[in-house]
């Protein structure tokens, strides 16, 4: 019983995780999140390039999307341009 409680307790203290990425992988993954912030105002657009262009909270302007969800671009305006 002795054995049993002592390998639970220092099983976890000698795990470790490990990532990496393979040669090929390198510049094809992202590990940065955008994010645009609380919209404050956004319009529309029909046609071919269904996209939202929205201001926000955080002094951003981007463009959405609406097809595939995600961010076309966005730009951070400095405090000074609201």
């Amino acid at each position: 019983y002795n054995l049993i409680a002592f390998v639970l307790v220092a099983l976890p203290l000698f795990a470790q995780t490990v990532s990496g990425l393979y040669a090929d992988q390198a510049g094809t993954w992202d590990w940065h999140k955008q994010n645009i912030g609380r919209v404050t105002s956004a319009a529309f657009t029909g046609g071919r390039l269904k996209r939202a262009y929205v201001a926000t909270e955080q002094n951003v302007v981007a463009a959405l999307n609406l097809k595939l969800g995600d961010i076309a671009w966005r730009q951070v305006l400095a405090e000074d341009d609201k």
